[in-house]
């Protein structure tokens, strides 16, 4: 289970830069500087991210662009 500090930090970083794309490399260097995450850790934070913000009922959403990384959102409810 993703750690709240991690998710916070995550969450962080994208809502200080909204719509700009973090690459899974750009988390693993500053959350997990230790080292002690892969590609799969970062793809199991996201999946948390997101899961919380739908039960949240957010208006922001995690944004995938394949290749390169994630960003967040805020929603067009238009």
């Amino acid at each position: 289970m993703p750690k709240t500090k991690k998710i916070f930090q995550m969450l962080e970083m994208m809502m200080e830069n909204p719509s700009r794309v973090f690459s899974v490399d750009s988390f693993m260097d500053k959350i997990w500087a230790d080292g002690e995450a892969d590609i799969n850790v970062v793809w199991v934070y996201i999946s948390s991210i997101r899961k919380k913000l739908a039960v949240l009922k957010s208006n922001c959403e995690i944004k995938a662009s394949r290749g390169v990384g994630y960003s967040l959102h805020i929603k067009d409810n238009g």
